[in-house]
């Protein structure tokens, strides 16, 4: 279908009582929302979708102008269209021979198989207008979005990320249970002063990720790539070389010359490996936990296969400097996920009290 010169794709979906689409959309083509007196729906597994309004547009299917009723929610990406629409067009002819649908005198409309592994985006976003207090870290309600009605919940992980509306606000790398609601994600302002996060707001997109554990032959659920222990780090030398390797066919002699030589006047800001962040001489940055008692996990026995891969983890990031030895009354034990890419990684959670006066740190880093 096509709104004046834009083209839409949507889900045709007969399990569908009622068509939707996704906020962002509306937000990007710029639809003014009505209100509804529906709040919200509720999918085949009772889980619940907010409702924002209900849009009123003409929109061209099959060549035929066609008025359509649509409701909005933020819990949703792109378009469905369901039952009341479809009974809305009266008399249509569907063809599943050839995967076609026609409307009345419009002409047929091709139809297209959703891809089985196409890769789902789901979005993270803020529930309510959040007040986030300056050097604080404040945990903020978000809800995790859909593709389409039968989207199961999974665990997965949030990377950390700027805030693009805000000054200074960053999102927290965190773990989220398989639900869609009820969740909170850790956010820190690093800003002289209160900010308001605002409801709707994207936080980033959730990642699936599994904690490793053991499988039933008694060997960790990891690809053995990532279980044995990784080679030395490349020379910024060979990153930059296999990255001209890996241009496209397309370009041309000339083109790829003049890549190659911004590539390598340029290659002091290309990290070498995993571990080669740099680092700033500009500050030290000491932790102030202010008057709050220390925070002591117990030491939680890892599994034995799980050993070697946590002990060169830690020797990696020594090696570069990351991170150093102490003896100290804060201690938190660490977790091992695989993420999406299937590689296994730490994922840590700082108490709150390690973010006090964090903004007088890092906000003068950044304003440098």
């Amino acid at each position: 279908m096509k709104f004046k010169k834009r083209r839409i794709s949507a889900l045709l979906d007969t399990g569908s009582d009622i068509t939707v689409v996704g906020a962002d959309l509306v937000k990007k083509i710029r639809w003014k929302v009505h209100s509804t007196e529906m709040p919200s729906v509720y999918t085949a597994d009772g889980e619940k979708i907010l409702l924002a309004g209900v849009i009123k547009e003409d929109l061209i299917v099959g060549g035929r102008s066609v008025t359509s009723e649509i409701f909005v929610s933020p819990d949703l990406e792109g378009m469905i269209i369901g039952l009341d629409w479809l009974r809305s067009q009266g008399h249509f002819v569907w063809d599943f021979a050839n995967d076609r649908i026609k409307f009345l005198d419009c002409r047929w409309i091709d139809l297209h198989k959703e891809q089985p592994n196409r890769v789902r985006v789901r979005r993270i976003y803020v529930t309510e207008d959040t007040i986030l207090p300056p050097a604080h870290q404040t945990d903020v309600p978000v809800r995790i979005g859909h593709s389409t009605w039968t989207d199961e919940p999974l665990v997965g992980i949030v990377e950390n990320s700027k805030v693009s509306s805000l000054r200074h606000v960053i999102s927290a790398q965190t773990v989220l249970p398989p639900k869609f609601t009820d969740l909170r994600v850790p956010v820190i302002n690093l800003h002289n002063n209160d900010q308001v996060l605002v409801k709707g707001t994207k936080l980033g997109t959730l990642e699936k990720a599994e904690e490793v554990e053991l499988a039933g032959d008694g060997k960790p659920l990891l690809d053995s790539t990532f279980a044995k222990s990784e080679s030395k780090s490349l020379r910024r030398a060979e990153v930059i070389d296999q990255m001209i390797e890996d241009l496209p066919e397309e370009m041309n002699d000339e083109q790829r010359r003049q890549v190659k030589k911004l590539l390598r006047q340029n290659e002091g800001i290309f990290c070498k490996g995993e571990h080669d962040i740099g680092r700033t001489q500009l500050i030290e940055y000491r932790i102030d936990s202010g008057d709050h008692r220390p925070i002591r996990q117990p030491l939680r026995r890892q599994p034995f296969q799980h050993l070697e891969i946590i002990d060169k983890q830690v020797k990696d990031m020594m090696d570069a400097g990351i991170i150093e030895s102490v003896a100290s009354p804060w201690a938190s034990n660490v977790v091992l996920v695989k993420k999406r890419d299937g590689k296994p990684s730490f994922l840590r959670r700082l108490p709150k009290a390690e973010c006090h006066h964090l903004q007088r740190h890092l906000s003068a880093a950044a304003d440098r």
